[in-house]
């Protein structure tokens, strides 16, 4: 089970994924760790602070009110109510994207898969292959081989539960660059333990994405911190360069709004990057395409 689900850091997350995927629908959209479809939305301090914060605060700041994030939540709640269950973000994919996409779920837990094919059921998206049951960075390292000459059609998202784990020979974020060089639209998400480790990702992306590489959503109060914290960053690149204006415009809209509403706690919980061996590793070129 993902303890993280409906943090704070799920919600940074999600607003951005839910904005991106309205701007500029891809024709198919991966995940190399796609988790539940679901889960149940209860209380706990964490989920206070992130959804439900949300739910009860978002309104009151214009631009989070009219995010797509906030109407999909909305789909999900009866009668002004809370919703009973928190979306993951293939769910949140499936949803707004329906049968307009193609889909490649990955993910090695059996509960998770099987909440995922019940989801895409639902939604009467079973007719074609939705969901596998294998590891994530080197299935999508293999699709992407595949479709090269379709790139832009696609988007990823890169959200590994340990951001440094190694699959394949590969690190999320060395399969998160060589998507970026192969031109391929890419969403990663990345957890940090220090201030210091911040802009670890972001260089490293910067460096072989050729000037694709676009930052669009930091924790607005990480860099402020006297102590360690536990934080998390995004970063997004690829597609055509309109949409990539229109979105970091409606970031900097939603970025703008209530000044606390989506601010971290100071003991906020995220898996952070596996301890400083980790951060210090600098992964090498890595083209998913092939010579």
């Amino acid at each position: 089970m993902n303890r993280y689900y409906g943090n704070i850091g799920d919600v940074w997350k999600h607003l951005v994924l839910a904005e991106l995927l309205a701007l500029e629908p891809p024709k198919r959209y991966w995940e190399t760790h796609a988790g539940s479809a679901s889960y149940p939305l209860t209380h706990s301090p964490d989920r206070d602070y992130g959804v439900y914060r949300f739910l009860e605060r978002g309104g009151s700041a214009p631009e989070l009110a009219g995010s797509r994030y906030a109407a999909e939540l909305g789909r999900l709640s009866a009668a002004g109510e809370a919703p009973s269950s928190y979306p993951g973000s293939a769910l949140l994919a499936m949803q707004m994207l329906g049968r307009e996409a193609e889909y490649l779920l990955c993910d090695l837990d059996p509960e998770s898969v099987a909440s995922l094919r019940a989801a895409a059921a639902e939604l009467g998206l079973s007719e074609q292959e939705v969901v596998r049951e294998a590891d994530g960075m080197t299935t999508v390292v293999e699709e992407a081989r595949r479709l090269k000459d379709e790139a832009e059609d696609v988007v990823v998202t890169i959200d590994p539960f340990q951001p440094f784990e190694i699959a394949g020979g590969i690190s999320a974020l060395e399969l998160a660059a060589g998507l970026i060089e192969d031109d391929f639209r890419v969403i990663y998400w990345y957890g940090y333990d220090t201030p210091e480790q911040r802009s670890y990702p972001m260089g490293v992306l910067r460096e072989y994405a050729r000037g694709r590489y676009e930052r669009l959503v930091r924790r607005p109060d990480a860099g402020r911190r006297r102590r360690p914290v536990r934080a998390a960053g995004r970063a997004a690149a690829g597609g055509r360069g309109r949409a990539r204006c229109r979105l970091r415009r409606r970031l900097r809209q939603l970025l703008s709004g209530e000044p606390g509403a989506l601010r971290a706690p100071r003991r906020g919980r995220r898996n952070g990057l596996g301890g400083r061996q980790a951060a210090q590793r600098k992964p090498g070129r890595a083209r998913v395409s092939g010579d």
